[in-house]
């Protein structure tokens, strides 16, 4: 008989990072058979089997072995635990981070995710100990101010309990790509990660993960469109299901000692990839000339990831491609993607 048990409901940023964790935690446990299914801004997650406890996961083991060398020794983060370090823009609660997720991966409980959950947790803003923060990194609306009666307030961060922690962590770590971009006055992190838009097996989307698991280090920025594209055209572009996905995208930043959230977006990722494989079927170097774009043209990646998924003036984008210098004359199949351009627009 299948077991049913439901995200909380947060928002579909982190519900999607919590369901990642789930279905991370149930793969580790050797459990594939079953589905995700997306109810609005939640998930329902059935599945036959029981799982073995969170901590007992090798992987869980081996990152609460790190976060102890961190915390308790004060050796460098590495490992797993350096995603978390590198993407984190708010460096000062590093260590209240990991202590939380410390106690969080230990005292997971999946059972107590039930349709009520968020309220009988009472989950939200609030100044309780008790609650876990979800920092900016772990979702994009939970930031240190919110609106009360029309006026900007502060200091009420958004809390949740340990097991709803543990798995946003878990789905971060494992359901999501990261890409942290050094700059000279701070650091922007942007978020990738798929969310199915109906109904999808959990065998695809643990096969799934073994995109989203990586995170880059750049130096260069590139406009907040241009990601999706250039993350699955030089990675491992694996198409692991034909269910429609979205992809979340959101974007953190630190300039100086300002820390926000600039950019927070779904996005068709089922149409993206499907434009990357045409691309790869009928050309060769792509990966090569989407990396030389992100160096020389990163607007014309952006363009161009418009173009695919929302239609537009593709004459523009390819005359840019055309006149892209080095990355056009290395590659030099623009008239290919110019002639899959102007028959992807009448799908």
């Amino acid at each position: 008989m299948l077991k049913e048990i439901y995200t909380p409901g947060h928002d579909v940023f982190a519900d999607t990072l919590i369901m990642h964790g789930v279905v991370r935690h149930l793969a580790a446990s050797g459990i594939v058979e079953g589905y995700v299914e997306r109810l609005g801004e939640r998930y329902k997650i059935s599945f036959e089997g029981e799982p073995r406890a969170l901590a007992d996961i090798e992987s869980v083991e081996l990152l609460l072995f790190e976060i102890e060398r961190y915390v308790v020794d004060g050796e460098e983060p590495v490992g797993r635990l350096r995603k978390i370090f590198d993407a984190n823009i708010n460096i000062s609660a590093t260590r209240s981070w990991l202590a939380q997720l410390s106690e969080a991966l230990v005292n997971a409980e999946l059972s107590v995710f039930t349709l009520d959950h968020k309220a009988k947790f009472r989950e939200g803003r609030t100044a309780s100990r008790r609650l876990s923060t979800v920092y900016l990194t772990l979702s994009p609306i939970y930031g240190k101010y919110f609106i009360e009666n029309r006026v900007a307030k502060e200091n009420k961060a958004f809390g949740v309990c340990h097991t709803c922690f543990a798995y946003l962590n878990i789905g971060f770590l494992y359901g999501a790509t990261t890409i942290v971009i050094i700059t000279r006055d701070g650091r922007r992190v942007v978020q990738l990660t798929p969310a199915p838009r109906g109904r999808i097996s959990i065998a695809d989307l643990a096969l799934l993960q073994r995109l989203t698991e990586c995170y880059l280090v750049r130096s260069q920025e590139m406009p907040t469109l241009a990601y999706p594209l250039y993350w699955l055209s030089t990675g491992e572009t694996l198409y692991a299901t034909e269910e429609s996905l979205d992809i979340l995208v959101w974007v953190t930043e630190k300039r100086g000692n300002f820390q926000r959230v600039t950019d927070a977006m779904a996005l068709d990722l089922s149409r993206i990839m499907e434009f990357i494989a045409e691309v790869k079927n009928k050309t060769r170097g792509w990966p090569k000339f989407v990396e030389c774009l992100a160096l020389e043209g990163p607007e014309i990646l952006a363009q161009l990831t418009e173009v695919v998924l929302f239609g537009g003036d593709e004459y523009t984008v390819v005359r840019a491609l055309s006149t892209s210098g080095k990355c056009a004359e290395d590659w030099g199949q623009v008239d290919i993607l110019a002639e899959i351009l102007f028959t992807w627009k009448l799908k």
